[in-house]
């Protein structure tokens, strides 16, 4: 097992502790190495607990392996019952499946921020923020170490959870981690967070007063839904009169063909049949025919499978249909959390596509988010010209990917390139494409060896 100490602030500043696995035998006379030998879990909460104790003041814990992470569930899902800001792709019942996908090929960094409780200060240490990280050693064919949120393929948001009373607090101590010694990596890469999170604005408002170098390197904006006094004048708003009125010709023709039905997944019903007439569906369709169906893999169908079930038995799935003579033609997976919610996916049947089940399952899915009491929000987690969603939604959520320096002089020197070596590929892309098109290339496959001939000659 490898267990490695971040830094703990306290009235004096800093203390460098040692950021290296346990094999390493390696320690400093500021801050001895704590070694702990296979604990259980409640050894591994103890022997935090004591360190935060002893120092009075939060600590930043890093561990590399996913089984460490899971010993700390009971307090991961406290943080996020109590989190600034709403992200279902890192909670436990999430995350955890996603990491173990990686079958073991990850460079992790999982910082786990934990501090004295301030309602009870003798108690046990709570965690006061949760940063999933993941080392590479490049940055896009840059040799510059980097740290980058941990993304799975079907995560759509990386803001991490901070508890809502210590904000400035837990990122205070992130960032003088990351400066620190105890943090070997010149680069952090905060990719696909939120821009209006709480969490975000205020690392953003910090990296300004601190003066670091940092860089965007991509922001995009997507659908967001937000609830109006009731649906139909959330729907009167959102489509013209001759759009609703041509959805209602559709459903009424569908309905005259034969029995048509909406249904929810209810909270005591079995999931399992419904997500695998959802894996069936999207596997019959466009996603089926590129190979990018998640019941054609493996691993992504269990993935999908055990996050459904976790999210049903935890009360944060629902699921739509719409069936047609009891056959699902349009499914939907939707997710809860807290007073948000997150459009995981949707699948229709393309035999039916001249009557647009997917849309008439998406009108109706905005007058059940109406229903739900507490409801503030449900982002789209679509592309940003989705043209369908971007229509029915007309509220939007901005999406930020921007590279921190750690202070160290690589992450400083890159940073500070970047915009000149972007520069630099968006010339030569320029330069390339009018060579191409002056002096067009065909391309002819002859076994192992592929042969350019110009059209010109």
């Amino acid at each position: 097992m490898t267990f490695r100490e971040g830094i703990t602030l306290g009235s004096s500043g800093i203390d460098e502790t040692v950021y290296e696995p346990m094999t390493d035998a390696v320690t400093t006379a500021e801050a001895p190495k704590v070694v702990l030998q296979s604990p259980t879990a409640s050894e591994q909460f103890v022997a935090v607990c004591e360190r935060v104790k002893s120092d009075g003041a939060p600590s930043v814990f890093v561990f590399d392996q996913v089984e460490e992470l899971a010993q700390f569930v009971p307090q991961w899902d406290a943080l996020v019952s109590a989190s600034a800001d709403a992200n279902a792709f890192y909670e436990a019942w999430m995350l955890l499946p996603a990491l173990r996908s990686y079958n073991n090929q990850g460079d992790f960094r999982f910082a786990l921020i934990f501090g004295p409780n301030p309602e009870a200060p003798s108690g046990p240490a709570v965690l006061y923020g949760f940063f999933p990280f993941e080392r590479r050693p490049k940055y896009r064919g840059i040799p510059c170490p980097v740290l980058k949120l941990i993304k799975h393929k079907y995560m759509e948001l990386c803001t991490p959870p901070v508890r809502r009373d210590l904000v400035a607090e837990t990122v205070t101590i992130l960032l003088d981690w990351l400066e620190s010694e105890a943090c070997d990596v010149p680069m952090v890469e905060f990719r696909f967070v939120a821009g209006e999170d709480r969490v975000i604005q205020e690392l953003r408002s910090q990296l300004y007063q601190r003066r670091t170098p940092q860089y965007q390197s991509e922001c995009s904006v997507r659908a967001l839904f937000r609830p109006a006094s009731d649906a139909e004048t959330f729907l009167n708003f959102a489509l013209a009169g001759k759009r609703r009125k041509e959805f209602r010709r559709l459903e009424k023709r569908l309905a005259e063909s034969g029995r048509l039905e909406y249904r929810e997944l209810a909270p005591a019903e079995d999931p399992a049949p419904w997500i695998e007439s959802f894996l069936r569906l999207e596997a019959k369709g466009w996603k089926g025919e590129q190979g990018s169906a998640m019941a054609l893999q493996d691993g992504r169908r269990s993935y999908f499978q055990e996050i459904g079930a976790e999210a049903h038995r935890s009360g944060k799935l629902m699921m739509l249909g719409l069936f047609f003579e009891d056959r699902p033609i349009a499914l939907k997976c939707n997710f809860l959390t807290g007073c948000g919610s997150y459009a995981f996916k949707i699948a229709f049947d393309e035999e039916f596509s001249r009557f647009s089940p997917g849309v008439l399952l998406e009108i109706e899915n905005v007058r059940r988010l109406h229903s739900i009491r507490g409801l503030s929000w449900m982002d789209s987690c679509a592309i940003p010209r989705h043209f369908m969603i971007n229509r029915l939604w007309p509220e939007r959520r901005t999406i930020d990917t921007f590279l921190v320096s750690t202070g160290k002089a690589p992450g400083s020197f890159t940073i500070a390139m970047l915009p000149f070596l972007r520069w630099v590929k968006r010339k030569a892309n320029s330069v390339a494409a009018k060579f191409r098109k002056v002096y067009p290339i065909n391309r002819t496959k002859r076994g192992p060896i592929h042969e350019y001939r110009n059209t010109t000659d």
